[in-house]
């Protein structure tokens, strides 16, 4: 029973939550975290997109069992490795997308035609869009940006340019490093038309175009970045902006380090679960919120 459990947990992918917490980016961006009915109705965004996102991974899984049975780490899927049955992970897949669903009404029709819409991307991403090159990496970069937008619309706050910016390229590059981290990895090296990496339509060959592609696109958000520290818009939020660069360089540190840690094959094919892991990675954080607190209250 508790091995079922775990089976079902594993399949929402809860890890992959944390990816929802940029549903609060326009609260903070906005400085209006002490409001407690937007902090209320982000938490409701929050798990609605939760329950959301792991019906759309358990519909993935449902569609790539048998190629995920191939994989050196995605064979160990709980639909993959049998673990959990079909009809199983459905039923689990439809409950999770009604109640998400329903979650999102209580905050407004518009927040459900939106989560619609992302169903509906996602459902083709899993179907066909993510076989073809560069299509799948834009999509992954947008899927970030689509729940930073449902913030906006869910809490009623207008959006920033400067922001939509900053993270479209920086998810652009992280979407990249995913690409390059599957190359890298030696169980991709053989030439196996059936190996996922070649039926996406990458092959090793690419690795020195993804490879600067993913760099020189952190770097453009780190210049979007810079540039809005320098322009008008920051002197209406922050009372000291000029603490805001020490992010910039917090930013520049991270990103050299990953892209080193990617070309040593020390990261694993999940970024987000490699920096969650990493303890490096909590400490920039913490210094990237320092910064802020610094700019704002200084």
């Amino acid at each position: 029973m508790k091995n079922n459990l775990i089976s079902y947990l594993q399949m929402a992918r809860p890890h992959h939550w944390i990816k929802n917490c940029l549903i609060f980016i326009p609260l903070l961006t906005s400085h209006r975290l002490t409001e407690k009915p937007l902090i209320i109705a982000a938490l409701v965004l929050f798990f609605a997109q939760s329950l959301l996102s792991s019906s759309t991974y358990i519909i993935n899984d449902l569609l790539d069992y048998k190629s995920d049975r191939n994989h050196p780490a995605k064979r160990n899927r709980p639909i993959a490795s049998q673990k959990v049955s079909k009809r199983s992970a459905i039923v689990q897949a439809t409950l999770f997308g009604g109640l998400s669903l329903y979650l999102g009404s209580l905050i407004s029709i518009s927040v459900v035609y939106l989560m619609l819409g992302y169903a509906v991307v996602s459902l083709l991403y899993s179907l066909h869009l993510k076989k073809l090159v560069a299509i799948d990496i834009i999509l992954l970069s947008i899927f970030f940006i689509y729940r930073i937008f449902l913030g906006h619309l869910g809490l009623n706050i207008a959006h920033s340019m400067w922001l939509l910016a900053f993270c479209f390229f920086f998810f652009f590059g992280l979407a990249v490093s995913k690409r390059v981290i599957e190359l890298l990895d030696d169980s991709f090296l053989k030439k196996d038309k059936k190996d996922e990496t070649y039926r996406r339509g990458y092959s090793t060959e690419d690795l020195h175009i993804l490879y600067p592609l993913g760099i020189t696109s952190g770097l453009i958000s780190i210049l979007i970045y810079c540039l809005y520290i320098n322009s008008a818009a920051v002197t209406i939020l922050y009372s000291a902006p000029y603490f805001l660069w020490g992010n910039s360089i917090v930013f520049l540190t991270l990103l050299t380090r990953y892209w080193m840690l990617i070309g040593r094959k020390k990261v694993c094919a999940d970024p987000v679960l490699f920096h969650l892991k990493d303890p490096f990675s909590y400490g920039m954080g913490t210094l990237i919120i320092v910064f802020i607190f610094l700019a704002t209250f200084q």
